[in-house]
Parts: structure tokens; sequence; C-alpha cells
């Protein structure tokens, strides 16, 4: 887009601190396309790829697996079930636990706990990814920490349609 360029090392140094901070790697303010980068790794150029649709997805889902919590890909879920790529297990799209074929969801006391202090206390929820979100000062204009959605706080939806 600018036509800066830079060297094969800084490149792959750049799209790995965008992944641990979870942003993108931007130039000029814009996201840079890792598909337009020559000389990476099909390896790295796969992860990268993979923590790109993790952060775009709404309402993430992962494994229910506590050893293995590997994020489900939209393309794993079927119907009601996350089938993990790792370890194969089977998560439930509704609660997020294991599979219970059968019978209905229950909501966790610990869920239900959180649920109410968020209730109490006027916490709001992303509309992007559902993390809950307290506002201690500023204006009414919130940026979710975890998926960088843009929202209005006062009427959680999406701050361009508020």
């Amino acid at each position: 887009p600018c036509e800066h360029g830079y060297c094969e090392g800084c490149l792959q140094e750049g799209f790995k601190n965008a992944m641990a901070s979870k942003t993108p790697l931007k130039c000029c303010k814009k996201a840079l396309n890792i598909d337009d980068c020559t000389g990476l790794e099909a390896s790295f150029v796969k992860t990268y790829k993979d923590l790109v649709v993790e952060l775009t997805t709404q309402s993430p889902m992962y494994c229910c697996n506590k050893s293995c919590s590997k994020f489900l890909p939209p393309s794993a879920i079927l119907g009601e079930v996350g089938t993990c790529g790792a370890c194969g297990t089977k998560t439930c799209r509704h609660c997020r636990k294991l599979l219970h074929p059968g019978v209905f969801c229950e909501e966790d006391q610990e869920t239900k706990a959180v649920k109410e202090l968020a209730m109490q206390k006027g916490w709001k929820s992303c509309p992007g990814c559902n993390h809950l979100i307290e506002r201690s000062t500023g204006c009414l204009y919130m940026t979710c920490s975890r998926c960088a959605t843009a929202f209005c706080y006062r009427c959680s939806k999406r701050w361009n349609e508020c």
C-alpha cells in the first residue's frame, strides 16, 4: 500500500510482535497483508493467518479440554459441536463445555456468579467477542482489549451502529 520496503528478518520480527500483542502489523496506519510479504516461512505465515482468523471471529470458541484450550475456527464447528483439531475433544457450542448429547446445557455456578456481578456493577459485554468490559473513567467510546471492536458503552452496540 505505501511501498515501504523491509528486510525478511524485520518483517518476521514485526509479525511476531503483532501476534504477541494480538494486533495487526501496520505501516503508514494500514494493516500489512502477510500474503504481500515475500521470504517468510510457510509455517510462520499459516500461524499468523490462524491468529487473524481467531481475532476476527465473533464470539470465538475454544476447546473445553483444559489441557488443550486451542481456538476452534469456524470451520471446526458444525451445528452445535466444535471439534478440536489438536486433541479431538468435542465442545458444546452453547455452554462451551464437553459435548453432552441429548442433555440441555446448564450454566455452572461460577458463570452465573460472574454474570450476576456484571449486572450489579453495570459492566458491558463487547459486541464483537462478548468479553466483559468495565469502564472506570472517560467517554462512552470503548475499544475491546481482546478483539479491538469499537463500541458504545451506553448501548453496547458497535460504534458505527450506535
